[in-house]
């Protein structure tokens, strides 16, 4: 939909909390490319449906998740 996007979320070994991280939307065949930094110390990435401009926190169930 137009009022979404998707966004990527980092965990850090060791931590419980989400690091908000790269908002991207998909191009009109349905593929997406974006850029993740961050990933340090992180491992676990996880990408979900977010509002347009991104969230604080994940508001809907993990479309990808990838262990580091």
């Amino acid at each position: 939909a137009r009022d979404e996007a998707f966004q990527a979320w980092i965990r850090d070994e060791g931590e419980a909390e989400l690091t908000p991280s790269t908002v991207f939307v998909s191009g009109r065949g349905g593929t997406a490319t974006a850029t993740v930094s961050g990933l340090e110390d992180a491992d676990l990435v996880m990408v979900s449906r977010e509002p347009r401009g991104g969230s604080t926190q994940p508001t809907t169930a993990p479309l990808l998740r990838a262990k580091l």
